[in-house]
């Protein structure tokens, strides 16, 4: 769990269980607005950037997936999985020199 300034680890996790359980109701939009939030409160808790970028995937918004990746890759280092992500949908994409780097 990744404290927040003020210390609010209960509201962030409470944010992120109810992102997910929106986004495996396959209601991405929705979970989207809930990880902005999240993202907001605890923009260097990789988790909100990555489910982000799943919500923009799942809305088939691979561009704006891509930037929640990068975005998580700047502000929640390290941010492994962020770079795992991002790497995937580029090659994906047909951009797999873009994935190397």
């Amino acid at each position: 769990m990744i404290p927040t300034q003020d210390g609010e680890e209960h509201g962030i996790e409470a944010l992120y269980a109810t992102g997910h359980w929106l986004l495996a109701q396959e209601r991405a939009a929705d979970a989207a607005c809930v990880f902005r939030a999240m993202a907001l409160l605890a923009s260097k808790d990789e988790r909100a950037w990555l489910a982000l970028g799943a919500c923009h995937e799942a809305l088939a918004q691979p561009h704006l997936a891509l930037q929640m990746y990068g975005t998580g890759h700047v502000l929640a280092q390290p941010s492994i999985r962020c770079d795992v992500a991002r790497a995937r949908l580029l090659r994906a994409g047909d951009r797999a020199d873009d994935a190397d780097a």
